[in-house]
């Protein structure tokens, strides 16, 4: 990219949102155009930055995207998604999906739109979430059907979807090594930021693969790198694996 990265986001003022307009503020390579929210939402019409907890931008929080943008990232809720796709169908501009919960029509409209343009849908951004995902998968196959496996995660008691969408993908590769699907135990709880951890055990021994987020600047840190990476990529459906490849 000879020129800055013209990034939209959407969900501006939420957990996730504030923290990728406050990293993206100091990133070299990007520029924030808008920050984007729904309707109504009390900060509309204050910069950014402030909502961010840094220094003013010069962004105002908008209700509807108005500037040219490059990539657009939806930090906001599963309905939210539907709108912020349709404006970047209309642009031509790719996506990155960072929430989670998205029901079977949400999900078959996501896989429509990127039929036209570059979307990246990930459960969890986060580098480690995702290798944790690869390390469950190879170690399902690996053991065998004399261990037993089980998801225990926990986050925040304001998440809405139970359980967790990294949870749904640590299950699903633990059965795509010719495993049961193992069940999820879901804890919403105090602050917790994300906690996820994978259990073999036979009747001799156990192994556990974990990991946990102790700031949701691992996520907001992989939106920016998957921004970056989405905006040289054709259309299609990504997810954290193709970039991590």
């Amino acid at each position: 990219m000879s020129a800055r990265l013209r990034l939209a986001v959407a969900g501006a003022t939420g957990r996730l949102g504030r923290r990728i307009i406050a990293l993206g503020a100091s990133d070299a390579e990007i520029v924030l155009v808008a920050a984007l929210t729904r309707e109504g939402h009390a900060f509309v019409g204050r910069d950014a930055g402030e909502c961010a907890g840094i220094p003013p931008l010069g962004v105002a929080i908008e209700a509807s995207p108005r500037a040219a943008f490059d990539v657009l990232v939806d930090a906001s809720t599963p309905a939210g998604t539907e709108r912020w796709l349709e404006t970047c169908s209309e642009r031509h501009v790719p996506i990155v999906i960072a929430t989670t919960g998205h029901d079977a029509r949400e999900l078959a409209e996501i896989e429509r739109c990127s039929r036209t343009i570059p979307v990246l849908k990930a459960s969890n951004l986060g580098v480690g979430a995702n290798l944790l995902r690869r390390m469950a998968r190879d170690l399902a196959r690996t053991l065998g059907a004399g261990f037993g496996v089980e998801i225990v995660e926990a986050h925040h008691r304001g998440k809405r979807d139970r359980p967790s969408g990294t949870s749904i993908d640590l299950a699903r590769a633990v059965e795509g090594a010719d495993r049961p699907r193992p069940p999820i135990h879901s804890l919403r709880i105090g602050a917790v930021v994300g906690e996820h951890s994978v259990h073999f055990a036979s009747d001799e021994e156990e192994l556990v693969l974990s990991h946990r987020a102790l700031s949701r600047d691992a996520f907001a840190r992989g939106a920016l790198r998957a921004a970056k990476w989405l905006t040289v990529r054709g259309p299609g459906l990504y997810d954290m694996d193709a970039l991590l490849s």
